[in-house]
């Protein structure tokens, strides 16, 4: 990425290839962190009203976001999952000339991630409103 951008800035002549490894590489290494933001409870919160409600409120609040991730990620996989399976039968690859960088691992990335992150929510679900300990003082 350093050789693209210095070719790029100084000599007009960018490495070529390295705009198409870097944008599926990106979106690869999103969906690989996403089930452990979930799971952490690392995703981006408003708290300035969430911690204005009691209990009952946060478990509401929490669910609500559980059951929208749900809705999310299995329509990631249900829309992406046809076009996975297109890409490794034609081994799809994007780019042209000296390098052609492989689409499919990147499409398999996101589908199975995205069914992970959804089970991650499940779970997550569960243990809001099963939980034994009270997880919001």
């Amino acid at each position: 990425m350093c050789a693209d951008v210095i070719g790029r800035g100084f000599f007009g002549t960018p490495v070529p290839g390295v705009e198409d490894i870097v944008a599926n590489s990106v979106v690869a290494i999103l969906f690989l962190q996403i089930p452990l933001s979930v799971y952490d409870n690392a995703m981006i919160r408003a708290s300035l009203l969430y911690d204005k409600f009691g209990c009952l409120g946060k478990k509401i609040i929490d669910s609500s976001v559980c059951v929208l991730g749900i809705i999310l990620f299995i329509s990631i996989v249900f829309g992406a999952f046809s076009d996975m399976v297109i890409g490794w039968e034609i081994l799809e690859t994007e780019g042209s000339g000296a390098l052609e960088v492989p689409v499919y691992p990147t499409r398999t990335v996101i589908v199975v991630m995205s069914a992970i992150t959804a089970c991650v929510y499940v779970a997550t679900l569960y243990k809001i409103w099963y939980n034994t300990g009270d997880t919001h003082d």
